[in-house]
């Protein structure tokens, strides 16, 4: 909304606890993400169309054509979830 933004970083582990104590000291409401996509192997038939789109490469295919995820390198763009014809590839709201 116009009032509210949402800021996505990556902080190295020694530094987290320092970043989350200076965000908040300046008031800004501080959620770690745990879990970015949930990808439903079900649906999923391997099109590759994740590919194409994910700025940090999460996708990719292995030797024998299938999906492969790295979600380590997710940032949480969500444009994977809103390419996939499937319906395969969701995002997830779970935080700590």
């Amino acid at each position: 909304d116009a009032v509210r933004g949402e800021l996505i970083i990556d902080v190295p582990r020694e530094k987290v606890d320092r970043v989350v104590e200076l965000f908040k000291q300046k008031g800004v409401e501080v959620r770690r993400l745990v879990k970015l996509i949930a990808w439903n192997e079900d649906k999923c038939i391997h099109c590759g169309a994740c590919i194409s789109v994910c700025p940090s490469h999460v996708f990719k295919f292995d030797h024998t054509w299938r999906l492969n995820l790295d979600e380590e390198k997710c940032i949480k763009c969500d444009v994977c979830v809103r390419a996939c014809p499937m319906g395969a590839l969701a995002s997830v709201s779970n935080q700590s």
